[in-house]
């Protein structure tokens, strides 16, 4: 038998039954968004991340778009 025709037929057999999660509209505009988001190459690294984290941590951080969420 062929591994891979194998390999398809046990995950179908693993996936019966289970039904198939419905987005809401909110979470398909959020998904959207971060696609954008990634497209556009507006992220972070991860080690901008941890800086940001740890400056709102201390109690430096200082928020975007003048929100003031203290």
């Amino acid at each position: 038998m062929n591994p891979l025709k194998e390999l398809y037929r046990f995950l179908n057999l693993e996936n019966e039954g289970m039904e198939t999660y419905k987005l809401s509209t909110e979470q398909h505009s959020a998904i959207a968004e971060a696609r954008n988001q990634i497209k556009n190459e507006d992220s972070l690294t991860n080690e901008q991340a941890n800086q940001e984290i740890d400056k709102w941590l201390e109690g430096q951080y200082t928020y975007p778009y003048g929100c003031n969420a203290h």
